[in-house]
C-alpha cells in the first residue's frame, strides 16, 4: 500500500483503485474502483456511494502503483 495519501479529486482524476481506512470503529471504509464509489462498514455490505458521502482525503493506492500521482511522489 502506497504511503501516500491523496484527496478525492485527485483518484478521481487518476482513476486508479484507491480507497480510505475507517477512521473509527463506527467509520465506513470507501473504496473508488476507477469509476465508481463504495461505502462498507466493517460488518456490513457493500453499497455504492456519491462522491460527496466519500471522503475529501485520505485516499491510497496500491504499492507499485505507476499513476502520474504515486510516480511523482516517488520521485
Amino acid at each position: 500500500m502506497s504511503a501516500e495519501h491523496y484527496t478525492i479529486e485527485q483518484v478521481m482524476k487518476a482513476e486508479r483503485v484507491s480507497w480510505t481506512l475507517p477512521r473509527g470503529p463506527d467509520e465506513a471504509e470507501y473504496y473508488f474502483d476507477g469509476i465508481s464509489f463504495w461505502r462498507q462498514r466493517v460488518a456490513g455490505a457493500k453499497r455504492l456511494a456519491y462522491p460527496n458521502e466519500a471522503p475529501a482525503s485520505g485516499w491510497r493506492h496500491r504499492d507499485g502503483c505507476n499513476c502520474a500521482l504515486c510516480r511523482e511522489a516517488a520521485g
